[in-house]
Order: structure tokens, then C-alpha cells, then sequence
């Protein structure tokens, strides 16, 4: 070959060929080869069923009571955020103590017990670890597996405002008050304001939405039935807004930095005296 990352490739596979018998973990390669690209190809898909999962639990039947907007945020910002925060930590290498938390700390479990328990198996983990490649590989995973259920949940959510008729509400056991809500709100709109539909909630708004759940209705109104539920439905634009500039948004820089992370510690892995011996 031409260059040197395919001649260090045919290098590598010649030896493992005159070298290692099939016993020994051969085939463990071509199965963590294909294990990999499978799950890239499907970790979208799974995280678009499991947004839709997410959505329904976010959207109570509009007959029963108003959606939470607490909820909605928690399932389609915080909820993704604290696992998009812990990925970042496990791709650099760090936070190691808190890989259980993560569905990755599991699937790495797996694969140990299976293509990566042979010897040449245990080579290849070895290297993934020592190399810092796994972080950033096992990371993009995550990233597309969130990329899809956040694009799920925000496309159906828009769909289902679009065509049910939805009123909104909040309500917490904590003791909130009418100008946190409003200052929660203000800071998630405050990248998305500029766009047409999207504001944040004023004391009006914040005020007519709060929802009393022993009463099992509003606290309060403008005493004008019209005004109050057209403020009631106005939080979906700012909701579907903050879930793609607070949630989706930073997922997707999120994948892209751990596959420019990933190359670049393949390139210095290439680039490494051992390997340019082994060139010479």
C-alpha cells in the first residue's frame, strides 16, 4: 500500500495470519469490528424508540391534566445533559470511578465476557485502553444514541402540539416560586429568543400556568377564560426550542468533537516511534 496507515494495517494482519491460530482469538477482530459498526448503525435507531418513550411519558393524555413543563424539561434537557456531561468525562479519560452509571461501563462488561476474553481479545482491549482510543469511540456511540432520541422527541413532540390540543402547566413539590419558574425559563430562552414564537414566559404567563394539584386545576386566573389559555398553550415553542439548543444541539458538537478526538489519537498512535521503526 501507498500510505502508511494501510501498510502498518497489512503489517499487522500478516503477522496475525502467520502467528496467531484461531484458537488464540482470530476471529475476535472481525466480530469487535463488526460488534462496532453494527452499534453505530443502530445506537440512532434505538435512541429514537427510546425518545419516543421519553415523549410519552412527558405528555399526559390532554383530556387528564396539562403537560408539566418540569417534566418535559427534565426528560429532554436534564435527563440527557447529566449523561452527555459523564460521556464527555469517560472519552477524556476521566471519571473512571463513575463508568457504572454509564450503559457503556455495561456494554464494555459484555464485551469483555465474550470477543475481548480471548488472548488476542485482551491484546485489543489493551491496546483500545493504553492508546485512549476507547473513550472517544465509545462515546461517539452514546452521542448517536442520544442524537436519535432527541430528535425523535422533538419531532413528535412537534408533531403532537401540531395536530392535539395541549395546555401547559407547572407544578413542584419543592417550594417554587412564580419568579424562579420565570427565571428558570428566562436563561433556557435566552439563545433561542431571536427565533419567531419563542419568548420567555412573563409574570402573566407564569402566573395563569401554575397548577394546583389538590384542587386538580389551576391557582389562579386573569378572570379572561380566552387570554389564560392562549398563555396556557404559549410555553410549546419555547420548550421544543430549548430541547434543540440545550439538548440536541450540544450532543451533536458532542459526537463530532469525540470523532475528531478519535482520529487524532489514531494518527498519534500511528505517528508513535515503535510504529515508525516498524515502518523503516
Amino acid at each position: 500500500p501507498d500510505d502508511d496507515e494501510s501498510r502498518l494495517l497489512a503489517y499487522a494482519h500478516a503477522l496475525l495470519a502467520a502467528r496467531v491460530g484461531d484458537g488464540e482469538g482470530l476471529s475476535a477482530l472481525a466480530q469487535l469490528r463488526g460488534t462496532l459498526s453494527a452499534l453505530h448503525a443502530v445506537a440512532p435507531i434505538l435512541g429514537a424508540l427510546a425518545g419516543a418513550s421519553l415523549l410519552a411519558a412527558s405528555l399526559p393524555p390532554p383530556e387528564a391534566r396539562p403537560v408539566n413543563v418540569f417534566v418535559f424539561v427534565g426528560e429532554g434537557i436534564l435527563l440527557p445533559t447529566f449523561f452527555g456531561a459523564l460521556t464527555v468525562l469517560l472519552s477524556l479519560g476521566a471519571g473512571r470511578a463513575l463508568s457504572g452509571l454509564h450503559w457503556l461501563g455495561w456494554v464494555g462488561g459484555l464485551m469483555s465476557r465474550g470477543a475481548l476474553s480471548t488472548r488476542l481479545g485482551q491484546l485489543t482491549g489493551r491496546v483500545l485502553r493504553t492508546s485512549g482510543v476507547s473513550g472517544p469511540l465509545f462515546g461517539s456511540l452514546s452521542h448517536l444514541f442520544w442524537i436519535g432520541a432527541l430528535s425523535a422527541f422533538t419531532a413528535l413532540a412537534a408533531w403532537r402540539f401540531l395536530f392535539t390540543d395541549y395546555l401547559f402547566a407547572w407544578s413542584s413539590t419543592m417550594p417554587l416560586t412564580g419568579d424562579g419558574v420565570r427565571q428558570f425559563f428566562s436563561t433556557l430562552a435566552a439563545p433561542v429568543a431571536w427565533l419567531p414564537g419563542v419568548h420567555a414566559p412573563d409574570a402573566a404567563q407564569v402566573s395563569v400556568s401554575e397548577w394546583a394539584s389538590l384542587a386538580e386545576g389551576y391557582a389562579r386566573s386573569s378572570g379572561e377564560p380566552g387570554q389564560d389559555e392562549a398563555l396556557r398553550k404559549g410555553w410549546y415553542g419555547l420548550l421544543l426550542a430549548s430541547v434543540v439548543a440545550w439538548g440536541l444541539v450540544p450532543r451533536v458538537l458532542a459526537w463530532v468533537g469525540s470523532r475528531w478526538l478519535l482520529t487524532r489519537r489514531i494518527r498519534a498512535g500511528l505517528a508513535s516511534p515503535a510504529h515508525r521503526a516498524v515502518l523503516d
